[in-house]
């Protein structure tokens, strides 16, 4: 019987009795068995000593000096060492704020084993996942998913004068009269954008949500705790909306310097792919899909609904993009959709760059990697932030906004 088979079957046959956490270990043994380069990563877990002191990234090395420059002598393993140290004691200052994933990837990133981690976090959320199928086949789910349908029929009759691929959801809890001036500009721009393009802005905020969505009151309630974030709260209101209407979610942060890429409305469903070697395949910053009731999203919402029933705090702030992996593996989007996608790094690429440049000097935004850009209102130097919003605004007004 091979290893994953086997597994499955331990899972199964423990899903009754009373040790969840057991039985889910040894599902994730038995399917790390069966995962080679995580065989691989876990004989650098064993040579770890060797790896603290001579596999470092360059980024514990002085500046301006290669690995390969920086000789092993007494003096500098004990530089290096400090170095780490002082890393490791500000990332347990902070592991408060972190779920215990998003803890375990930072600590992995400095000891070199960040490939193990992340596939480590991936199967860790698959065996999630399929805890979760294991409860959709007991029928346990009955009234999440009755309730899921009824809501999906009462709402997907209140945009039928558009076609749902034409819709354009965008959103601002707070309402973007209240918004920071960044994502003014980005919803701006994007007007422009789908007026250009014949395309139906949605503008949404969290008093008229409720007209396109139900949300349940777990979720609600937990959002009013302060036990969910907005950014997790959003991750559920945008695959509900896109599952409902179909159409495209685009994140308030996001720029258009350009149309939308015309071959995004090829795909049943398209999210940017992540170009790095990661089990997180796709971002969630633009989501499309041709119509309403993919079945991948609908996945994914009832999971996210029964995921927040259970869960007291999320492992991990990406727990979203790991699930999404999950289930479009067992759709086959990975094969058919997301391989041949765009990729998300290039979405960052303009704000990293004018982070790097001498913005005080900088005359325009470097647009030259995508035709949509992922920004931020999140900036404590001020006059940095200035010096972006006028390069925006520069570019909005130069580009015939009205």
């Amino acid at each position: 019987m091979a290893w994953g088979q086997m597994a499955d079957l331990l899972l199964r046959t423990n899903y009754y009795i009373p040790v969840p956490r057991l039985s889910g270990w040894v599902w994730l043994y038995f399917h790390a068995r069966s995962l080679k380069s995580l065989r691989k990563a876990l004989g650098q877990l064993g040579g770890i000593a060797q790896t603290m002191v001579l596999k470092k990234p360059e980024s514990h090395f002085p500046q301006g000096s290669g690995r390969q420059n920086w000789p092993i002598t007494a003096e500098n393993r004990k530089n290096r060492g400090t170095l780490m140290l002082t890393t490791l004691i500000s990332k347990f200052q902070t592991a408060k704020n972190l779920g215990w994933i998003d803890f375990g990837r930072e600590i992995a990133k400095i000891i070199g084993l960040r490939e193990f981690w992340d596939n480590f976090s991936y199967f860790y959320f698959k065996m999630i996942v399929t805890r979760y199928n294991y409860f959709v086949a007991s029928g346990k789910n009955r009234d999440v998913e009755g309730n899921h349908l009824r809501s999906e029929n009462e709402s997907v009759g209140r945009l039928q004068e558009r076609s749902p691929s034409k819709n354009i959801f965008v959103y601002w809890h707070q309402g973007f009269d209240v918004a920071p001036e960044v994502v003014k500009t980005c919803r701006l721009q994007i007007g422009y954008i789908t007026k250009k393009q014949g395309l139906n802005l949605i503008e949404l905020n969290y008093e008229n949500l409720k007209s396109y969505i139900d949300i349940p009151w777990v979720i609600e309630k937990r959002l009013r705790d302060g036990t969910i974030s907005l950014a997790h709260y959003s991750d559920y209101v945008r695959t509900k909306l896109i599952l409902m209407y179909g159409g495209m979610w685009v994140d308030s942060t996001l720029f258009f310097s350009d149309l939308i890429s015309p071959d995004i409305f090829e795909h049943e469903l398209f999210l940017f792919r992540f170009r790095k070697n990661t089990s997180q395949h796709s971002s969630n910053q633009l989501i499309y899909a041709v119509s309403s009731g993919n079945e991948i999203l609908r996945k994914m919402v009832s999971f996210l609904e029964y995921y927040w029933t259970s869960a007291k705090r999320p492992e991990s702030y990406f727990f979203y993009h790991y699930i999404f992996s999950v289930f479009a593996s067992q759709g086959g989007l990975q094969k058919d959709g997301i391989e041949s996608m765009h990729y998300s790094e290039n979405n960052h690429y303009c704000y990293e760059e004018f982070l790097k440049s001498d913005w005080t000097s900088m005359k325009s935004l470097n647009f030259s990697k995508s035709f949509v850009h992922k920004l931020t209102y999140k900036d404590n130097n001020t006059e940095r932030h200035a010096a972006l919003l006028r390069l925006l605004r520069h570019y909005v007004s130069s580009d015939g906004e009205t």
